[in-house]
């Protein structure tokens, strides 16, 4: 939606700009990517300049945002893509679940802080605390002395 909303003003921009007046000029949205054309290399680095402009003003992060080279044709036409990234990689998501943590025995838990043990013992601060936490992987909140499970794992 907030693509959309960038695109829109950025084709608005585009039809008011005085340097693109008489040019065939174009941006297009189709699903997660940007098409760019335009006459000239200088062109398209303008259009590319507003897009990311309109992208950014939109609060849309520039790391989800892919710029492909411009394609310029020997006739001087020139096109650009810009891919819009949605979610996290395959490659990303098994290095993310594939994570262990590890915490030593020694924690200094505060309340309100979110704690992490795992294997069959439980830090001393939790333990001295109280003995509701359970003897596998899980996170804990320390809340006013006691522990509360969050999430098992």
């Amino acid at each position: 939606m907030e693509i959309e909303n960038a695109v829109n003003q950025a084709k608005k921009e585009l039809a008011n700009r005085f340097d693109f007046k008489g040019s065939k000029a174009e941006i297009t949205l189709e699903k997660s990517e940007i098409k760019l054309t335009a006459e000239d290399q200088f062109k398209i680095n303008t259009l590319m300049e507003i897009v990311i402009g309109k992208l950014s003003k939109r609060n849309i992060s520039m790391k989800s945002v892919e710029k492909a080279e411009p394609d310029i044709s020997p006739l001087g036409h020139a096109r650009q893509s810009i891919k819009i990234k949605q979610g996290i990689e395959t490659a990303v998501a098994k290095e993310i679940t594939g994570f262990k943590p590890v915490v030593t025995d020694e924690l200094e838990a505060s309340e309100g802080a979110i704690v992490l043990f795992c294997d069959t013992r439980a830090p001393t601060s939790i333990a001295s605390i109280g003995n509701c936490c359970s003897k596998r992987s899980a996170y804990i909140r320390i809340v006013r002395g006691c522990c509360c499970t969050l999430s098992g794992g």
